[in-house]
């Protein structure tokens, strides 16, 4: 299942499993992702304003080029997003994280003696406990 360019706008998808799909140029607005599970997703250009995402799982999926905007992270574990194929983690998975918390996030994998984003496209962001 492909997407292009949709919108999603106050959506739950509480305990949801999303398998094999496809988000490109998307936009997610105050959406809740709790317990939600992706397995063979792609994210690519996609905008997260306003969401929560708590205890949220991936498997075998890809996230890049992809903002968050005022989001709550909570228990997300960005390592277990590959980057690349062949589950290259090349750099992170998203291009902004302005105005976010993030509470119980993991970055292992990420080379972090680097910056894995710009500081000024995380600006507000509140990181808790994060590895």
């Amino acid at each position: 299942m492909e997407r292009f360019s949709e919108i999603y706008e106050n959506k739950s998808m509480t305990g949801k499993c999303v398998r094999d799909a496809a988000f490109s140029d998307c936009d997610f607005k105050n959406c809740k992702f709790a317990e939600t599970q992706f397995s063979l997703c792609r994210f690519e250009d996609v905008r997260f304003s306003g969401c929560a995402f708590v205890n949220v799982k991936f498997a075998h999926s890809l996230m890049f080029s992809s903002a968050f905007e005022n989001c709550a992270l909570v228990n997300f574990n960005f390592s277990s997003l590959c980057r690349g194929y062949g589950g290259a983690k090349l750099s992170a998975p998203f291009s902004k994280a302005a105005g976010c918390v993030f509470k119980y996030v993991s970055f292992v994998g990420f080379d972090l003696k680097k910056p894995i984003f710009p500081a000024r496209n995380l600006s507000n962001a509140i990181l808790t406990a994060a590895i």
